[in-house]
């Protein structure tokens, strides 16, 4: 038989599988990871409830079992003229801000630098103005971490907002805010009550101050932020904050402030204020993150968990049934179990962040609107919302109509 050589060149030449019968009929099926059906899912649900609970725009970042990572944006930066939010668009996180101050006092306790059942005038010695504060005599310093000091917030003073909205640029002192509670009746000895109040964590940021001879901002980049790669939170300590977007009133409207609270690059008001009552701002996986890791007990070498995990009942109508707080902890029972987590609001922003730790789900969101009216529910219940979808996606968790029950754990 002859044989053609430029034949066999050809034949040489062509890859096997293309001399493979191919079925005109089929077609290649795309298998849809866990991870993208999660972020589908959350991008729908997410997009859904801008539209319908019209809030400008939102972002959500989810850490699952093993370090994997989602985040889904929706909505705009502004309705009049903005663009669509990204991830790494930054909001300010309000009261989320106490984690750090208070990962700072459990690890200086945890150094035998600081003593949390000491009184907290021991720190203040010679400083009349103390004296003047509710409490001042027997309050402790575990006390004002868990809010249960009966001290009065400065923040509710309608003097205070009158100062700040009037004067712009001022740059405020903690006793200057501390000033706005002087000689008030507290609410209750220490230890008989709560009562949320920034004021507390004013006083507790001075004390560790004195303590470590380091600013509390300075503190919490060199021992929390920088070693976990935590690039996307920075101090909200200046009317220009880099990275945030526009945010929009709502609650705080009563107090007289316009819909946006960026004009021109720079915030209406000084949110440097806020100081260790918050004093951050974020993207939401960098809330996510932090939040694995605090409150799983990773923020320090030294060990903290028993500190932080003592928790004292709160007020329902405030943090909702069945939570509980501690040291920069709102301790909360949900049908996805235990949720070690925190909120925060600052004028145009809302966020919620929290870590489930049977399930090992971290999660976080942030709109750039303050308040929940319009979305009718509180924002941690949303946040609840969105991790079961990852949860139940990720078998965590029973399926719905499902008559076998699974155990709720991470396989």
């Amino acid at each position: 038989m002859f044989i053609n050589p430029l034949f066999c060149l050809l034949m040489l030449a062509v890859s096997p599988g293309a001399l493979a019968v191919q079925d005109p009929g089929a077609a290649e099926v795309q298998v849809e990871t866990v991870e993208a059906r999660i972020e589908r899912l959350c991008q729908e649900k997410f997009d859904e409830l801008c539209k319908r609970a019209d809030f400008p725009g939102g972002s959500l970042a989810l850490v699952l079992p093993g370090g994997r990572k989602i985040v889904v944006t929706t909505g705009v930066t502004d309705p009049e003229g903005g663009r669509a939010l990204t991830p790494k668009d930054r909001l300010l996180s309000g009261s989320i801000g106490k984690t750090y101050v208070a990962a700072m006092a459990l690890e200086l306790a945890g150094q035998g630098r600081l003593d949390l059942d000491a009184q907290a005038r021991s720190y203040f010695e010679g400083e009349k103005w103390f004296g003047r504060i509710a409490n001042s005599e027997t309050v402790t310093v575990r006390q004002l971490l868990r809010h249960e000091s009966g001290i009065a917030r400065y923040v509710f003073s309608p003097e205070f907002w009158e100062v700040l909205t009037k004067q712009k640029d001022k740059v405020w002192k903690p006793e200057e805010l501390l000033a706005y509670v002087f000689d008030q009746e507290p609410f209750f000895a220490p230890g008989d009550g709560w009562a949320y109040a920034d004021t507390n964590y004013i006083i507790v940021g001075m004390i560790l101050e004195k303590l470590s001879g380091e600013t509390v901002y300075g503190y919490v980049q060199t021992h929390f932020l920088k070693p976990n790669k935590l690039i996307d939170t920075v101090p909200s300590n200046s009317r220009t904050i880099p990275g945030l977007i526009q945010g929009h009133t709502q609650s705080f409207k009563q107090f007289g402030l316009p819909d946006r609270v960026i004009k021109n690059g720079v915030f209406i008001i000084n949110p440097q204020f806020e100081w260790c009552g918050g004093g951050f701002c974020n993207t939401p996986m960098d809330l996510a993150k932090w939040a694995r890791i605090y409150y799983s007990g990773h923020a320090s070498k030294v060990k903290y968990l028993q500190d932080l995990l003592n928790t004292v009942p709160t007020n329902p109508r405030h943090l909702g049934p069945n939570s509980s707080y501690g040291p920069g902890l709102i301790r909360r029972e949900t049908p996805l179990g235990e949720l070690r987590g925190h909120d925060g609001t600052m004028t145009g922003y809302a966020s919620s962040m929290g870590w489930f730790p049977d399930l090992d789900l971290a999660i976080a969101i942030q709109l750039n609107m303050d308040g929940d009216r319009t979305i009718g529910k509180p924002l941690p219940v949303l946040m609840i919302e969105f991790a079961e979808v990852a949860a139940r996606e990720l078998d965590l968790i029973p399926v719905k109509n499902q008559g076998e029950k699974r155990a709720n754990r991470p396989r």
